[in-house]
């Protein structure tokens, strides 16, 4: 859920919410040495993280994107930065 603003034609920024629901799994381990099979389960993860974006064109086929999302539930990581440069090949 979110929402992107351009400020000019070659810049713009992004605000949002995502939510990562994982249900509960099983896993069978088996010990290699024992040959002990065991069950093993896990809980449910719930990972909720605000995030904020922003994005600007250096050329015309340079670009620029810095994004920081911020954890608010505990199973998300509590930061992550993000810096990307998407270059555009003319190959065809």
């Amino acid at each position: 859920l979110g929402f992107g603003f351009a400020i000019n034609e070659n810049t713009s920024f992004s605000l949002g919410y995502k939510h990562d629901y994982i249900g509960e799994t099983e896993t069978e381990v088996t010990n290699t040495v024992t040959g002990v099979t065991t069950l093993v389960r896990s809980k449910d993860v719930h990972s909720g993280s605000l995030f904020f974006g922003i994005s600007h064109r250096l050329s015309e086929r340079v670009g620029l994107n810095v994004s920081v999302e911020g954890g608010v539930t505990d199973d998300a990581p509590d930061a992550t930065v993000s810096l990307r440069v998407p270059i555009t090949f003319g190959l065809w």
